[in-house]
């Protein structure tokens, strides 16, 4: 009877979030002909931003400044832009971080601003204090997108890299879910979830949970480095240095200048205790 239950909930949340796209894209088209080129521009970027890749993400940006620049009020573009930077950070390809930070945070305000009921332009602040070290507005800010909008899988993600970043992995593993059950073919759900599900499990000591996700982030996209670096943790926790060495080969190979500093920098957020036992095990692992 559960399993039928969360069939119907996964199929009704499915359902929702294609409503959740149509309705938002009939509220384009009632905005006029030039804010519809600017709603274009918007949906081009999506699939790039996607991929997981410095240069798709560079693409997104600029197909998405092109499209804030016809709509300077379009909070769901602002959003994304601001996504754009973040994930500069978070991913270790920003050649200078801090101005990367202060974007993010300046274009998620803007988001906010001109749409203050918009969730995404939460989440986008949620990402943006994140990335930049701020734990408290991060996880205020992710809250209250997915107050906003429960069914949002994107604000439930947001909120669970919050939590986990503010030392709460059973709530950063609950949240994960959540948007996983409600989006459970989205990128969403194959990618972002994953991704601190994986470090929640880590940290908390359960290593081939942790390493499942891992292969399911790996599985899904080959080229997102944080796969690749989870394998290499938990290989080392696990006892297996062959495949922790080969795993950090496999990181190198996406992007060669990867470093444990360049790690420390994306993760945003410091914990000292958590920073170190991670850091450790990556040295173990053949990263310096």
């Amino acid at each position: 009877m559960f399993a039928l239950q969360d069939e119907i909930s996964s199929t009704i949340a499915a359902s929702i979030a294609g409503d959740v796209g149509r309705m938002e894209a009939e509220r384009a088209q009632r905005r006029g002909p030039e804010n519809l080129e600017a709603w274009g521009l918007y949906q081009m970027s999506l699939p790039l931003t996607y991929q997981s890749l410095p240069a798709e993400n560079a693409k997104a940006r600029s197909l998405l400044e092109r499209a804030v620049a016809l709509d300077p009020h379009f909070a769901t573009a602002l959003a994304a832009l601001s996504f754009t930077h973040s994930w500069d950070v978070g991913m270790a390809w920003a050649s200078a971080p801090d101005k990367s930070v202060s974007t993010a945070l300046e274009t998620a305000h803007r988001a906010v601003a001109a749409d203050p009921r918009e969730a995404s332009a939460h989440a986008a602040l949620g990402a943006a204090y994140l990335v930049a070290g701020d734990a408290r507005n991060g996880l205020d800010a992710a809250r209250r997108a997915v107050d906003l909008n429960p069914s949002m899988p994107e604000a439930w993600v947001t909120l669970g890299w919050a939590q986990w970043l503010s030392g709460d992995p059973d709530g950063c593993i609950a949240s994960n879910k959540n948007a996983q059950r409600l989006d459970p073919q989205g990128e969403t759900a194959a990618i972002d979830a994953w991704d601190t599900i994986a470090m929640a499990y880590w940290e908390t000591g359960r290593f081939d949970e942790s390493l499942d996700a891992a292969r399911h982030l790996v599985a899904a996209r080959p080229t997102y480095i944080w796969g690749q670096l989870y394998l290499a943790l938990n290989a080392v926790s696990l006892g297996r240095p062959d495949e922790a060495r080969a795993a950090i080969a496999e990181a190198r190979h996406i992007q060669p200048d990867l470093s444990i500093a360049k790690i420390q920098r994306a993760f945003g957020v410091s914990r000292p205790d958590v920073d170190a036992r991670r850091n450790a095990a990556f040295r173990q692992a053949g990263l310096e």
